[in-house]
């Protein structure tokens, strides 16, 4: 066996052979871990010695860090991280220059090498700390998974066990739910039989009481002492008391502490019932009780209902009160109800009816305008049933006050006060004042109807305004169903009147103003200033009318009757304004266009009158067709499709013939204007011979036909709009060139002078061509500058003027 060597001598050990015996183990890794101390613990066995911190350059002068989660919370600014890495290294760099520049040695080089070292180290750091994050999260996660099936296993033995509970309180609800229904029904039948026992009881007694008055021996001073306790307040009915929790009682305030009016109650409830007996019995023996019965509830009434009138007067309203509470329990209170209307003094007081009688027939109340106005198209108050009816109202709200203190059913009593108050008072009033107006004016009447009914509506409104819970529209209803039976002939016959009036007036103020009429309203006289054959004013007075009658016949008629109603009143607008009246006025204006030649001036304020007419007649046939339009959203369709086609064309015919009428004056009074413009035109000489000192200008001849022509326009402008004035300019345009045309080819030029006089006129004819605004005319007018030229060359060169120019147009 070989010996073993012997070990060298530590001085004659290599590094290699001297390396430290190092452990490794887990805890020097675990948080916060850092890389620089891991590597100084494993060479610290043999550590060199440190250089001096002044031979130390900043490479080796890496400052200390520790990179932790904390760091990369949110917010996190990249910038600010680097500049905390790298802060205290150049901090230390600098440094370096400065101890550098002050030993003499200059070295300005930027050496990265240390940041190089420190990013390094940095980045490493954030990996291994990015390394054990995930390693928490893998051990996390396995922690989660573990947890979610344990989760999951108990809650399946949850699951299990609350199967088992709710089958078991669904047995146990099971077995509460039978005991219950089997103790319900147990104590309904107690109940039943308890409440059989008890009307048993009550029968009893009752029917002893009955047979008690009904028995005329052994003993008939029984009934006779028994009627008595009935009828005598303080002598009680012991016998026959009935609990007054048995009876019904309809209030919940009732606060009666008086012996004498719980003794009379229950008096009066056994009544009651007694009463209800006998109304079952038809025996003939049982007639001596039900006389008695009956003497017995008459008696019981008639006391309670003279406590309850001795107390009015002095307004004990608590007496009131408690003695109408029981009659309410005893028959609802019928007779008491109708005592206590029966003496309000508006139903007897003779001073109440004079004084409603005295304001239906106050004129001095009645304004001028409810009379006769047919100017607005608002219906004007009527003061006399304003008052009326606000008096009413007032008289409804005080005793309203009354009746809540008083009767347990105050709606019922004020439901059949008002019911007496429209029967009688509001019937009363509305006869005199409507009798009255009739015989003032046909329109007044119908105003007054209106203001009536809607006053009525105004008076319900303020009812509920005071907590009066009464539907009174079927009273009013029923009180005005009289006036809106023959509404519409009514209506109709006043419009009639007040078309008539309307006309009738208008043809007076023409005669006033026309004393040459001599009393024929169609003689053809031209009107003077301040008159017009077309009043758009009293036209408008019509349509006002008819809107007024529209508007009370939407309230008036009947739903059935008033799609045909609304045609009847627009068939009387129809009547009177289409046909009498503009149908008449466009007739009468036509008569007055001249058919021969007169004076210019005559002539001319003929046809202004004609076209002013027409101008009437636009407006007011605008106004009517919007009115019939505002119509057709009240008519049914149904009658849309029936009745009011048949008026729609009833009105197109009407204004047809109208149109018809208007078109006929329109080509009248153009002829008339061709022959004003021949005669104004046949005054000049048909020879231009003029000096050279008039050569300047227009000739008088051409001034007058200049003047006239812009009258005409301006009175087609003024009267004419739209496609109607582009026509009648035109129209008008083309027949003044031929008058002009005419003319001049009829004329002789004398002379150069002569020639720039026609030349004058010519060129101020063509520039008024113009003024027609339109491009035909404009255009024709052009052509009439070219006649000059014909005087201005000479004999061979004509054929090229009527070739080249405008001239070719002409035949």
């Amino acid at each position: 066996m070989a010996a073993p060597r012997k070990p060298p001598l530590k001085s004659q050990m290599s590094t290699t052979q001297l390396l430290p015996k190092i452990n490794i183990s887990l805890d020097q890794f675990e948080e916060p871990f850092n890389s620089q101390e891991f590597i100084d613990s494993l060479t610290m066995a043999a550590p060199r010695k440190p250089p001096l911190k002044s031979q130390m350059s900043t490479t080796q002068l890496l400052p200390k860090i520790n990179i932790s989660l904390d760091q990369f919370e949110e917010p996190f600014n990249s910038q600010e991280f680097i500049d905390s890495l790298t802060r205290k290294l150049l901090f230390l760099q600098n440094e370096e220059l400065e101890q550098n520049k002050r030993n003499g040695r200059v070295d300005d080089d930027f050496n990265p090498s240390s940041f190089e070292k420190l990013f390094n180290f940095a980045h490493e750091s954030i990996q291994n700390l990015s390394a054990k994050i995930d390693r928490k999260l893998e051990l996390a996660l396995d922690d989660a998974i573990g947890a979610e099936g344990a989760y999951r296993d108990t809650l399946q033995e949850l699951g299990e066990e609350f199967e088992d509970h709710f089958t078991s309180f669904k047995e146990l609800e099971g077995r509460i739910n039978r005991v219950g229904n089997a103790a319900v029904t147990i104590g309904d039948k107690l109940e039943t039989a308890d409440a059989q026992r008890e009307r048993g009881l009550e029968s009893k007694e009752l029917i002893e009481c009955f047979l008690d008055l009904n028995s005329t021996a052994p003993s008939p001073q029984k009934p006779a002492k028994l009627l008595k306790h009935f009828l005598d307040w303080k002598l009680p009915t012991h016998r026959f008391r009935i609990p007054r929790n048995n009876v019904k009682m309809h209030t919940t305030a009732r606060t009666w502490s008086s012996e004498e009016i719980e003794e009379l109650y229950e008096k009066v409830m056994l009544a009651k019932r007694l009463n209800a007996i006998c109304q079952e019995m038809d025996m003939p023996q049982s007639e001596k009780g039900k006389e008695a019965i009956e003497k017995i509830c008459n008696e019981l009434e008639n006391k309670l209902l003279r406590d309850f009138s001795d107390a009015e007067p002095e307004r004990d309203y608590l007496r009131m009160k408690e003695c109408a509470q029981i009659l309410y329990d005893f028959n609802e209170a019928k007779n008491c109800i109708s005592t206590f209307i029966q003496k309000m003094d508006m139903f007897y007081n003779v001073d109440h009816l004079k004084t409603d009688e005295i304001l239906a027939k106050n004129r001095e109340k009645i304004s001028e305008n409810s009379i006769s106005s047919r100017e607005a198209i608002e219906i004007p108050k009527d003061a006399r049933v304003t008052e009326f009816f606000d008096g009413v109202l007032q008289t409804c709200k005080e005793e309203h006050d009354i009746v809540v203190r008083v009767f347990p059913n105050p709606d019922v009593v004020m439901y059949q006060l008002i019911q007496r108050i429209f029967g009688e008072r509001v019937h009363r009033f509305l006869e005199m004042i409507l009798y009255h107006d009739w015989d003032i004016s046909h329109l007044l009447y119908l105003r007054t109807v209106y203001n009536a009914y809607t006053s009525a509506m105004k008076f319900s409104q303020g009812l509920k305004e005071i907590q009066v819970q009464v539907n009174i529209e079927g009273l009013i209803e029923e009180e005005f169903s009289v006036y809106k039976t023959g509404y519409i002939d009514r209506e109709l016959l006043s419009l009639r009147v007040i078309y008539a009036e309307e006309l009738q007036e208008f043809q007076d103020e023409i005669l006033k103003l026309n004393p040459a009429l001599n009393n024929k309203k169609k003689t053809p006289v031209i009107p003077t200033e301040g008159t017009t054959l077309v009043s758009f004013e009293m036209a408008l007075n019509f349509i006002h009318a008819s809107e007024e009658a529209v508007k009370r016949c939407n309230l008036m008629s009947t739903r059935q009757d008033l799609s045909q109603n609304l045609s009847k009143i627009f068939r009387v607008l129809l009547e009177f304004l289409g046909r009498n009246y503009i149908n008449e006025s466009i007739t009468m204006a036509l008569s007055l266009i001249p058919t021969s030649v007169g004076i210019p001036e005559k002539m001319i304020e003929s046809i202004t009158a004609f076209f002013q007419a027409v101008y009437g007649v636009n407006q007011i046939v605008i106004f009517m067709e919007k009115h019939f339009h505002d119509i057709l959203p009240h008519v049914d369709a149904s009658i849309i499709r029936n009745d009011l086609i048949h008026l729609e064309n009833e009105k197109h015919g009407v204004l047809l013939t109208i149109e018809e009428k208007i078109v006929k004056g329109c080509e009248k009074c153009l002829d008339a204007l061709k022959s004003v413009f021949e005669k104004v035109l046949s005054n000049q000489k048909k020879d231009f011979k003029l000096k050279d000192e008039e050569i300047m200008g227009v000739t008088p001849t051409c001034d007058a036909v200049m003047a006239l022509t812009r009258r005409v326009i301006k009175m087609f402008d003024m009267n004419l709009d739209g496609v109607n004035l582009d026509l009648m300019m035109e129209e008008f345009g083309h027949r003044l060139f031929q008058v002009l045309l005419s003319h001049f080819k009829k004329v002789t030029v004398t002379g150069s002078s002569g020639g720039l006089k026609l030349l004058n006129d010519l060129t101020e004819y063509k520039n008024m061509g113009k003024n027609f605004q339109n491009p035909n005319v404009k255009e024709e007018f052009e052509i009439l500058k070219e006649i000059a030229q014909v005087h201005f060359l000479p004999p061979e060169n004509l054929g090229v003027l009527f070739t080249d120019t405008r001239l070719a147009q002409l035949e």
